[in-house]
């Protein structure tokens, strides 16, 4: 039952919404009326909110002089320059795409990423991969990207390629 549930979660969510939402249309009209008034005062309480958000950071950016400004561009272009800086060295250092452990020189094997190796996947490392050694009494654990992906081939399309036709 608990395997059902997990191959078919995603549909039982959709059917779930789409009852709800057949309920809420063949729902008698007050219950549409209260959502519909809750969710006006929720925009009528936030408007005022936001409006005093938007004024500040209208004021704050009319506030500022030419330093400050200057002051902006050259913290901005700090951070690229450094985003850019960590993003070379980690495509161009070959310590990142060694394919033995670094402790105990084993090989190592890739292993399902994490959160945080996901996020920086999105950022700094695009090509990161999370490996482990294979060496229990070492146990590393980290990341090294793919420079180059080679792409799997079929053992019987290999011999199927090789095969010379006789000559007559």
């Amino acid at each position: 039952m608990k395997k059902f549930f997990k191959e078919f979660r995603t549909e039982i969510i959709v059917i779930g919404l789409l009852v709800i939402g057949f309920g809420l249309l063949a729902s008698s009209f007050s219950i549409r009326k209260g959502i519909q008034q809750t969710t006006f005062s929720i925009i009528r309480q936030t408007g005022p909110a936001l409006k005093r958000a938007f004024d500040s950071v209208i004021n704050y950016i009319l506030s500022l002089s030419i330093l400050d400004i200057v002051g902006w561009i050259l913290i901005l272009a700090g951070i690229l320059y450094i985003y850019g800086r960590i993003r070379y060295r980690y495509r161009h250092n070959p310590r990142w795409e060694a394919s033995i452990c670094p402790r105990c020189e084993s090989s190592i094997k890739r292993v399902h990423r994490n959160l945080i190796d996901r996020l920086l996947a999105k950022t700094l490392m695009p090509t990161a991969r999370r490996y482990r050694c294979t060496n229990p009494e070492c146990n590393w654990g980290g990341l090294r990207h793919q420079r180059y992906h080679i792409p799997r081939v079929r053992v019987d399309e290999i011999n199927r390629n090789q095969q010379t036709p006789l000559p007559d």
